[in-house]
């Protein structure tokens, strides 16, 4: 089993299709566009900059088609998340199969950063990840390519299929990366950043492989399986000088709801590494080892990936960097992935209006391996809060890979080298305010600012007497955002 290579590809945009052969021709109405796309043959792939560019197709083609998952002639499948994220809308006919993406799936962050980008650009693009064989529905599916070089039966002798059971029970300890924040006003600063810190986990330290193997009560040291999961009944309380890891499970875990105390005992599944940071961090009382699963390990299985992959970012620059960039680090993302159960699928009863229901509730079997991220994610973990740790009482903000320091002295306990795997680099700021986790602006010494809004886009930086909380600003798309 391999990937198919699209016979064409397409950049739809104001009404018309560029093809990157550099042909193009115009997108036509719902009906003339189906008759046009019928006599395609092989697969064929448009990449759209809104969903709302082929809804009037889409209506057409759902109500003169049937449903159909498994590639049937004359017929369209879709995928969109149950709270109406697109993500694909495929129609097959008597030639061939034509597929719509959305382009700022592919290409995530970078997309948002440069909306104003040229057409141009946008298929320069698409022609560099044409040319590598990464053109995918999502910058994850894009990453998963890259690592299995289309081998997949390979890939799946190493990382084989979790029954759903294991699966969601392995969930339920990624914990997500460790965040802080101390709001306020601050004058000079440090930003320290670690250098590709997930693929220099997947590439330097011990990763999970091959099934588990389940067992009863606490985890024996076994040397061929010495990786493990544990799901354990214990209450904690942080200690004074500790760094709040665990996540309130009863608040659909997210990363910025963390306990200081557990308030009596809770039963938490947790990798070795988070058992000891635990230990670390809080006064714990264990009552009970109640299961867990054990694994082999191996430093080798991602080494040649992020070798590639990381020396074409440092000789590369501009779309070629990024892409590179992406490709590394979108893996860890997509091997934690879950298949969704359920999507939406659209529905037409006129062919002009749209509509949606759930769909059939078949599983999709994906190409996820939750134990590699669980283990990148500790480990990632591990590093940050040893940074942390080395430079107590400067730390005004932290998330994941990085944090900014209060004064300009350099970090202790780091290696610093800008460009080194796994080393930390540092950018100095005049001043930073920081509003809250992932809120916060800063200004470089060349007079640039830093602008982190999560879930936000703005084009330019926010006036320094209205960065504040309670301020309305309006972000790059002209929508009013209270701060």
């Amino acid at each position: 089993m391999g990937y198919a290579t699209p016979e064409r590809t397409a950049l739809l945009k104001d009404g018309t299709l560029t093809f990157t052969n550099g042909t193009t021709m115009p997108f036509t109405g719902a009906q003339a566009m189906l008759k046009t796309i019928s006599a395609w043959d092989g697969l064929s792939l448009i990449y759209i900059l809104r969903y709302e560019d082929i809804t009037p197709l889409v209506a057409h083609v759902v109500n003169h088609m049937p449903h159909n998952t498994a590639r049937a002639r004359m017929s369209w499948d879709a995928l969109i998340s149950p709270d109406g994220r697109f993500f694909d809308f495929t129609v097959n006919t008597a030639a061939g199969r034509t597929r719509f993406h959305l382009l700022r799936n592919l290409l995530r962050d970078d997309y948002r950063r440069e909306k104003a980008r040229t057409e141009d650009d946008m298929l320069d693009i698409l022609r560099l990840y044409e040319s590598h064989g990464l053109l995918a529905m999502t910058a994850g599916a894009a990453s998963m390519r890259a690592y299995t070089e289309g081998r997949i039966p390979r890939y799946r002798r190493r990382f084989p299929q979790l029954d759903k059971e294991t699966a969601l029970s392995l969930r339920s300890a990624y914990i997500g990366g460790y965040m802080q924040a101390k709001p306020g006003e601050y004058g000079p600063c440090l930003d320290v950043d670690c250098n590709s810190m997930y693929p220099y986990v997947l590439a330097n330290m011990p990763m999970p492989y091959d099934m588990p193997e389940h067992y009863e009560g606490e985890y024996e040291q076994d040397d061929d399986m010495p990786l493990h999961v544990d799901v354990i009944t214990f209450r904690a309380t942080l200690k004074e000088d500790g760094y709040p890891i665990l996540v309130d499970g009863s608040r659909m875990m997210s990363r910025a709801d963390r306990l200081v105390d557990t308030k009596g005992y809770v039963t938490r599944a947790l990798t070795d590494v988070d058992q000891r940071l635990l230990e670390e961090n809080y006064d714990v009382r264990i009552y009970r080892h109640e299961h867990g699963w054990k694994f082999r390990a191996s430093r080798g299985l991602f080494t040649w990936f992020v070798d590639e992959w990381g020396d074409m970012k440092r000789h590369s620059a501009g779309h070629a960097r990024q892409m590179a960039k992406l490709v590394m680090n979108a893996l860890v993302g997509k091997m934690a992935s879950l298949p969704r159960d359920v999507c939406m699928l659209p529905k037409s009863d006129d062919g002009v209006t749209l509509d949606y229901e759930p769909g059939d509730g078949r599983e999709r079997q994906g190409l996820e391996y939750l134990p590699v991220p669980l283990f990148v994610n500790a480990n990632a973990r591990r590093l940050l809060l040893d940074m942390l740790r080395a430079n107590a009482g400067r730390v005004i903000h932290a998330n994941t890979d990085g944090a900014i320091l209060e004064g300009l002295e350099p970090p202790e306990g780091v290696k610093l080298d800008p460009g080194e795997l796994g080393a930390w680099k540092t950018i100095p700021y005049e001043r930073a305010t920081v509003l809250g986790l992932n809120e916060y602006q800063a200004e470089r010494e060349d007079g640039r600012i830093d602008l982190i809004m999560s879930g936000m886009s703005f084009e330019k930086p926010i006036p320094w007497e209205s960065y504040k909380h309670g301020s309305v600003v309006k972000d790059m798309f002209g929508q009013s955002i209270t701060l």
